[in-house]
C-alpha cells in the first residue's frame, strides 16, 4: 500500500477491470520495508493496523 496512493490505486484498478471486462479482483497488501522505509521514510511496523479500516 505504501507504494501507490488510494486515488492511483483506484484508477489503475479501474483501468484493469474495464479493460478485463469485469475480471479484475483487487488484492491491497502491506508492501515491504524497502518500499515503505525506503522510498517513504515509513517505519515497517504495525502494518494491519496500518491497513485496517479507521
Amino acid at each position: 500500500m505504501p507504494g501507490r496512493s488510494p486515488a492511483m490505486t483506484a484508477m489503475t484498478a479501474a483501468t484493469i477491470d474495464q479493460l478485463s471486462n469485469g475480471r479484475m479482483i483487487l488484492g491491497i497488501g502491506s508492501s515491504g520495508p524497502q518500499v515503505s522505509e525506503g522510498w517513504h521514510g515509513v517505519r515497517f511496523a504495525k502494518q494491519l493496523a496500518r491497513t485496517a479500516r479507521r
